[in-house]
């Protein structure tokens, strides 16, 4: 089984303060703040996209970029200098002062924690300390109290293979199982002295369920070329949709209206590269905001989807340099001189007639170095080539996954 999308699905952590480290002062954001930050997220997620996909524009991919900006923002808390302001340049918009990514994330996380009947979104960090490194108090009662971390310690150097399995069983648990083993073996060293993961799990049902009795077979262009036969689910239903010369974009509502999936259909078979090429966060806003209430013929492939990202080289082409090299300036964490050895970033997503499954998990290695409308005729939407896929928080703008399906699995 080949991936079937290109996704993405972020994990985002945030800043540090100073506080006492026994009771640190979480900060609060006012909706003014809340806003402002929207954009900068929507940002984040497309130019993560674009760089991901731009490795292989072939296959398909699942990404969290909420995941990914969580793990970032746990960096950020314990980061100063060139590392601190890169980190806050990618997250945030060029003016954004260094308190507000600790306010926009420690916010967000709490925003994005959701337990209902039909709709779970669930995030945990983790940090897993080994027992030689110390940390500075202020660092971990930020991270524990703010962001709700776990610390764990561990023995990288006498007990690595112990430790990678206690760092992947604690993502495991945190996704259902979903992302069972996020650092392969060889991922950690006897060097590393620290982990820091985020874990993410969501499960929502839709809100107009399909009936699992029109599913039918039907045609998807992989590719925007090659024919192939796959389950399509399809339903008569009104929803928000719009459409230009270029593309058509349809709205998904989970039960939970909070949450809905957005899917972008290129107008042209084989016009998804054209659309990747020219998509930024703006254009995603302005197809977000033309949505409006219209009779849709749905017509939708099942899918499923599994990536494995190395953030690495990913990120520091999107100007994270410092945060992998000997300057990397880790200071507010701990007095040892810590750069980052290693980056990684799974997502998984499933979409069937009952809503969608997604989980996603990034972890950093650190080592030392020395309303309804009048009836009218249906809209068609059939998605039977190429589109984009995110699923987004509407209140905060958040985008929790941010993908493509180029070709259909067999399920």
């Amino acid at each position: 089984m080949h991936s079937l999308f290109k996704g993405l699905i972020i994990v985002l952590c945030l800043a540090f303060a100073t506080c006492s480290p026994s009771a640190p002062r979480c900060p609060s954001q006012s909706r003014e703040e809340a806003q402002k930050s929207q954009q900068a997220l929507t940002d984040f997620a497309v130019n993560l996209f674009k760089n991901v996909s731009s490795q292989d524009n072939t296959k398909n991919e699942a990404l969290s970029p909420l995941s990914i900006a969580l793990a970032l923002a746990l960096l950020e808390s314990g980061a100063d200098g060139v590392t601190r302001d890169q980190i806050k340049r990618v997250l945030l918009e060029r003016d954004a002062t260094r308190e507000d990514v600790l306010n926009v994330y420690v916010n967000l996380q709490q925003e994005l924690q959701i337990k209902r009947e039909k709709t779970q979104l669930y995030i945990a960090n983790g940090l897993f300390q080994d027992k030689n490194l110390k940390l500075k108090d202020d660092y971990t009662a930020l991270i524990k109290n703010c962001f709700k971390s776990e610390i764990d310690q561990v023995d990288f150097q006498n007990q690595l293979e112990q430790t990678r399995q206690k760092v992947n069983q604690f993502i495991s648990q945190k996704t259902q199982q979903k992302i069972p083993e996020l650092f392969k073996q060889g991922d950690l060293t006897k060097d590393d002295r620290f982990v820091l993961a985020n874990a993410l799990y969501f499960k929502a049902s839709w809100k107009n369920a399909f009936n699992k009795g029109s599913i039918k077979q039907d045609t998807f262009y992989r590719n925007g070329q090659t024919a192939q036969t796959v389950q399509f689910l399809q339903e008569s239903v009104t929803l928000r949709h719009s459409a230009s010369n270029d593309v058509a974009a349809l709205e998904l509502p989970y039960e939970d209206q909070e949450l809905s999936m957005v899917l972008v259909l290129p107008q042209a078979r084989d016009g998804m590269r054209d659309l990747e090429k020219k998509l930024t966060g703006q254009q995603l806003r302005d197809i977000l905001s033309r949505l409006q209430n219209k009779k849709v013929d749905v017509q939708l492939p099942k899918f499923q989807v599994r990536s494995h990202v190395d953030l690495k080289q990913l990120l520091s082409k999107m100007g994270l340099q410092s945060l992998f090299s000997q300057s990397a300036d880790f200071s507010r964490m701990s007095d040892t001189k810590l750069t980052i050895d290693s980056g990684v970033h799974e997502a998984y997503i499933s979409v069937d007639e009952n809503g969608t499954e997604g989980a996603a998990a990034t972890g950093f290695a650190g080592k030392a170095m020395a309303s309804f409308e009048p009836e009218e005729p249906s809209t068609q939407f059939k998605a039977d080539h190429p589109f984009l896929y995110a699923v987004v928080h509407k209140q905060t703008g958040a985008i929790v996954f941010l993908g493509k399906v180029n070709s259909i699995d067999k399920q």
